[in-house]
């Protein structure tokens, strides 16, 4: 279909360069001077014209679908003449349609007409967040993007370059796909699988000098794995692997490899002898190393099973791709209704993480294996995804937006290391906490071990000791949590219904002794503390220092009190009580039972306005279980309270 004889003077090629040439003017309801043309004299005509010209289709099929038409239209509106306006200083173009009769004055809301452009397009260095997605993640231009982020992180990113310019120590095993196809001979065929067929790869093992680069691989197994390493084929994976036996993920894992002309690439199901329980807790207990050391980690984020693989055909955006001509030759450009959604929607639907609901994200495993590397390529559903220790981008080319410093280490460990007793300034630690309880497991002993290549990680940079996911130096705030509630508690982004695991997993004052959503309580901005840790110490199962735990106990000194009248009802998370003071007064405060109601229960103050709610594990004596926590009303009207008016410190065992 051509284009009119209006559409064809607009100077689309000038307008995308920012050419400096073209008349700029202010429009009403915007401060800053834009570029505009008049369309065609009314919508109705503009409607008509869509029937003969593939701008003037694309133009009305975003005015007719959108919120301004189907809600606030007007008759007169319709005979107003039609004007596009083109903001030119934006990295992410998008033509804005308003009315009016002698100038642009009322915009059409409810959806704009974006432009996208290829990466090989000449006009791609301007615009740089408005790339255009094809279907296939194997052919072409998304290969050139890989090319292209590595070169510019190699070159330009300073925080990534030890990855790049020194040979790393390899895992104890990696997998040497040196006698697969190189990208050289790739570039010649449609089907990579073809030149990949009767290829084989091996395990190697390596002296603990070895040195050299590789790639990791983040993915989920599924329910279970067909193909791994075990006690009784490992001598025969050191002799060779059929590539065509592999699970899917694990194949195109191997294929971007070879692409990036590299020799080993490191897989925890092939890497880790996976019925030798030393073998394995010595390798989880790595995690941190391998995954932190790579040069870069893959991770095959849409794939809920390895099975699936992650370069299949991709859901992309349906777009209207338009050839123009102009005095410098052909250009395609491609246009897409993006709509302006006035609809407050929950915040899985807000959220600026593009990766949210990809399969990996819901996986306990899988929060380190992003935490850790400097740098990762993410394979989602709808697009690939770079993120590195400098840059995030998408391969339409914007950012993630401010959500992914939560998965920054750096912002953790920079929390962790501070001294200040502003809960704040560990914010994105007790963010990691929930994002992680939010995520599934398939065993639930692996509660610990799942994170611990990051506990590792942070212990290495701030020399603290952690117990059972709470770190010593922030002992004491870091026992206030609780647990959300999914059908109360506001903004749940992964619905999660608490539960206590049929097996003992950690001390009660842990977190990971529980199953569900964990939040951090800030009712204080520095709270005055009133309780000391005296002694604290947890066993491990094996040679994991941050793994399975056996035993554990924590003492603690400080006010022992009791709160009482513990209101019944269940409407709501929290319960209205009164705690007891050093006077026999009380004072109105609510409780968070973690699973068991109680009418009366011990509390162990931390602060003087939050504290544990306990019960006896032996009667009458000294060693208690968590059951809650419990905070008191703040009164604005009334004086704080001070630690004076609590009971006298006792010391107690918490188990």
């Amino acid at each position: 279909m051509p284009l009119c004889a209006i559409c064809k003077t607009i100077p689309f090629r000038k307008i995308l360069t920012g050419d400096l040439s073209l008349p700029k003017k202010t429009i009403k309801e915007s401060s800053a001077a834009e570029y505009y043309t008049r369309s065609h004299d009314s919508i109705p005509e503009l409607i008509a014209g869509g029937k003969s010209c593939e701008l003037c289709k694309a133009l009305a099929r975003t005015i007719t679908t959108g919120f301004w038409y189907a809600n606030m239209k007007r008759d007169a509106d319709m005979e107003m003449p039609v004007w596009l306006c083109y903001p030119v200083a934006h990295r992410s173009p998008a033509i804005w349609i308003y009315i009016g009769k002698y100038e642009p004055e009322t915009r059409v809301f409810g959806q704009d007409l974006a432009i996208y452009v290829t990466l090989d397009n000449p006009m791609a260095d301007t615009i740089t967040a408005h790339r255009y997605v094809q279907e296939s993640p194997t052919q072409g231009t998304p290969l050139k993007q890989i090319d292209s982020w590595l070169h510019e992180c190699n070159e330009e990113h300073p925080d990534c370059l030890h990855v790049v310019q020194e040979q790393m120590q390899l895992p104890t095993r990696v997998l040497d796909v040196d006698s697969l196809p190189r990208r050289e001979s790739m570039s010649n065929t449609k089907n990579w699988h073809d030149l990949f067929a009767e290829g084989k790869c091996k395990l190697v093992e390596h002296h603990a000098q070895e040195k050299g680069q590789y790639v990791a691989l983040s993915y989920c197994w599924g329910t279970s794995l067909a193909y791994k390493t075990v006690k009784g084929n490992r001598e025969y994976h050191r002799q060779g692997i059929d590539f065509a036996r592999l699970p899917k993920s694990l194949q195109d894992a191997i294929f971007i490899t070879r692409y990036l002309n590299l020799r080993y690439i490191w897989i925890d199901c092939l890497c880790i002898v996976q019925d030798d329980r030393v073998d394995w807790e010595r390798e989880a207990s790595n995690m941190a190393n391998i995954y932190s050391k790579s040069y870069l980690t893959i991770a095959a984020a849409r794939a809920s099973h390895s099975a699936e693989g992650f370069l299949g055909s991709r859901k992309i955006k349906e777009m209207d791709m338009i050839t123009f001509q102009d005095e410098e030759g052909p250009f395609r450009l491609y246009f897409y209704a993006q709509e302006i959604n006035f609809t407050p929607g929950s915040i899985e639907t807000i959220s600026s993480e593009p990766l949210h609901n990809e399969p990996l994200s819901k996986r306990v495993w899988t929060l380190q294996e992003r935490l850790l590397p400097v740098r990762t390529l993410h394979f989602a559903a709808d697009q690939m995804q770079w993120e590195c220790a400098n840059k995030s981008q998408t391969e339409e080319g914007g950012g993630f937006g401010v959500v992914d410093e939560d998965f920054r280490l750096q912002h953790i460990i920079s929390g962790l290391r501070s001294t200040s007793l502003a809960e704040a300034e560990r914010l994105h630690w007790y963010r990691l906490i929930k994002a992680y309880t939010s995520r599934n497991l398939t065993y639930l002993s692996d509660k610990l071990p799942a994170l611990s290549g990051v506990l590792a990680a942070i212990q290495r940079e701030t020399n603290d000791i952690c117990y059972a996911g709470i770190w010593g130096n922030h002992f004491l705030e870091g026992l206030l949590w609780r647990l959300e509630d999914p059908n109360l508690d506001s903004y749940v982004m992964v619905p999660k219904t608490p539960k206590r695991p049929d097996f003992w997993r950690a001390p009660s004052w842990s977190f990971a002794a529980v199953e569900g959503v964990i939040l951090k309580e800030f009712g204080e901005f520095k709270p005055n503390y009133c309780a000391t840790l005296e002694e604290c110490s947890v066993t491990p199962v094996g040679s994991n220092p941050f793994g399975e735990l056996k035993a554990g106990f924590a003492r603690l000194r400080g006010p022992l009190t009791v709160i009482e009248e513990v209101e019944r009802h269940e409407e709501s998370i929290s319960r209205n009580c009164l705690l007891r003071l050093r006077d026999q007064a009380r004072v109105k405060a609510k409780v968070f039972f973690d699973f068991e109601i109680y009418e009366n229960a011990p509390v162990l103050m931390i602060t003087p306005y939050a504290g544990l709610a306990l019960k006896h594990m032996d009667p009458g004596g000294d060693q208690f279980a968590r059951v809650g926590i419990v905070q008191i009303w703040k009164d604005p009207d009334s004086r704080p309270l001070s630690i004076s008016q609590l009971p006298e410190p006792t010391t107690i065992v918490l188990f």
